[in-house]
């Protein structure tokens, strides 16, 4: 409802994986992170963050990868 009335919104939230998609349907009301992954964008694993992904614009992120070896 925040969102509906543009008042109230927190700043971050958790988005169950599965229902992300639906966030993203007409116009995403999430503030894309674009700009913030950047920095990073070199160590990050790339196919984690399409289903955060519109249009080139990323919207969220996933919190856990799970261990990797190097």
């Amino acid at each position: 409802m925040a969102l509906q009335t543009g008042d109230g919104a927190p700043d971050l939230c958790d988005i169950e994986r599965s229902q992300f998609p639906n966030f993203l349907q007409g116009e995403p009301q999430l503030y894309a992170l674009n700009d913030a992954l950047a920095p990073y964008q070199a160590d990050l694993v790339e196919s984690r963050f399409d289903i955060y992904a519109k249009d080139g614009t990323y919207y969220g992120a996933p919190t856990h990868v799970g261990a990797t070896q190097r």
